[in-house]
This record gives structure tokens, C-alpha cells and sequence, in this order.
């Protein structure tokens, strides 16, 4: 009997320790900041255009030239990358002030610059990783596209938003939350920031986080409920096996 249960055990920590090391080697940073590009950041921007196009450009303001969201000027140390140098002379070469319409995403330089851009976002996103999320948490980052993608594009939020996120994320990871879960939290995060900009986008990546991830989150509540915690949920096998390890260790200690 006791062999039996001593299996179980041996089975179970097994399980863990793949789950605790299972780094997703399929995850491509590149890919995935392509995606954010796509579907979250706009195309380019240049103050000449108000001079040659039709278009209300209140909402710019003083802004200056900007393409896939990154700010020519304002844009920090990626533009003085070697790979910043090379997607803004990619982008002088096309004269691009003068000839790309609002919001064009680089025709045949397109996916050339979106391998650029990500070559400029890597490092600071390692960056923030490192100085605000727990090693726990960035190990769960790292299992996960969905969770990946969302602390990509919150690296162009900036590094105010990004610890802010970070730092609800790392005491859900100390909850214990799992995968779906913490994917639910953080598009709550997004809709709880009361930044109308911030909101918007999570409510466009609730449909992107799904799909990335292949699984199904319930709409978002107002009460911040988690997805998943349906009480008629057939347990799973993690779940099975953590029960039957306790079990286990109570049989252990009578014994």
C-alpha cells in the first residue's frame, strides 16, 4: 500500500517540476511584438503630412514622427540602436514624410521594420522584466503567449505602467493563480487602469489573448471575478493528483 502511494507521490512531483521548468520554447518574441504591431500599434505618423493630406490631426498635437507606436525623438535609447539606426534610415530611404500616407504600415519594408522594431523593444522589454517582476512570475511569462504578449506591449506603455502591472501580476503569482487566470487578471488590470487608452486596448486584446493562448476566458465582470471558477468544473488532472498527494501524506504520517 505503501509503495502504491510512494508511486503516486513520485508521480506527481514529476509532474511539477515539468510544470515549474516548462519554459515554451515555441514562444517568438519577434512573432509575437509582429502581432502587437498589427493589431494594437498604428503605422506612420509625420507633422508634413498636415500639410499634403486631408485629415483632422487635433488629436496629434505637437507630436512628432512615430511609426509602430515608437517616437523618432521622444522614443528613448532604442533609437540608438543599431537596429534603431537601421529602421529609421530604412524609413528616411523611402522618404516617407513625403510619399507614405497616415497610418502606412511600410508596404515591402513592413515586415523588414517589424523585425527591427523588435530587435528595439527586446532589450527594454528584458529590462522591466528583471527590475519589476519576481523570478517566479517571469517563469510563468515565459510558459505562456498570451502573458508574453501582454508584457510586450507593455513595454510601449512605459515603465511606470509596466511595474504598475508587474506588481499585481507578482502577488497573483503568489497566489497561486493559473495560467487562465492570471490571463484574465491582467486584461483587468487594463480595464481597471481609469487611463480611457490603456482600457481600450484591453478590451481589443481580450479576443487576441484567446486565440494566442487557444482557450476560452468569460467576458469581464465588474465584480474583477476570475475566469474559470465555475464550482461545477470537472477538476483536472493537476488537481486530481494534488488531492491525492495530500492524501498520500496523511496516510504517511498515521502509518
Amino acid at each position: 500500500m505503501r509503495n502504491r502511494l510512494n508511486e503516486e507521490v513520485d508521480r506527481f512531483k514529476q509532474i511539477m517540476n515539468v510544470i515549474s521548468e516548462g519554459v515554451n520554447d515555441n514562444i517568438d518574441f519577434t512573432t509575437l511584438t509582429g502581432k502587437v504591431i498589427d493589431d494594437l500599434e498604428g503605422g506612420y505618423y509625420h507633422p508634413n503630412m498636415k500639410n499634403r493630406l486631408n485629415y483632422d490631426w487635433s488629436k496629434y498635437g505637437a507630436s512628432g514622427e512615430t511609426m509602430f507606436g515608437i517616437d523618432r525623438l521622444k522614443g528613448g535609447s532604442i533609437n540608438n540602436t543599431n537596429a534603431g539606426r537601421e529602421f529609421w534610415r530604412l524609413i528616411d530611404n523611402a522618404n516617407a514624410k513625403n510619399t507614405w500616407d497616415w497610418n502606412d504600415k511600410g508596404g515591402q519594408l513592413g515586415e523588414r521594420l517589424k523585425v527591427l522594431a523588435a530587435q528595439m523593444m527586446k532589450p527594454q522589454y528584458e529590462s522591466y522584466t528583471r527590475s519589476y517582476l519576481t523570478p517566479e512570475a517571469q517563469k510563468i511569462i515565459n510558459s505562456s503567449k498570451a502573458l508574453t504578449f501582454n508584457f510586450i506591449y507593455a513595454t510601449w506603455n512605459g515603465p511606470s505602467w509596466f511595474e504598475k502591472f508587474a506588481k499585481k501580476f507578482n502577488e497573483d503569482v503568489k497566489n497561486n493563480l493559473s495560467v487562465n487566470e492570471l490571463i484574465k487578471k491582467v486584461l483587468e488590470y487594463r480595464r481597471d487602469s481609469g487611463d480611457s487608452i490603456i482600457v481600450d486596448t484591453g478590451k481589443k486584446m481580450f479576443p487576441l489573448l484567446q486565440n494566442i493562448e487557444n482557450i476560452t476566458l468569460s467576458p469581464l465582470s465588474s465584480s474583477s471575478e476570475i475566469a474559470g471558477a465555475d464550482d461545477n468544473e470537472e477538476p483536472g488532472l493537476i488537481s486530481i493528483l494534488y488531492d491525492k498527494f495530500l492524501d498520500a501524506q496523511k496516510v504517511s504520517k498515521k502509518a
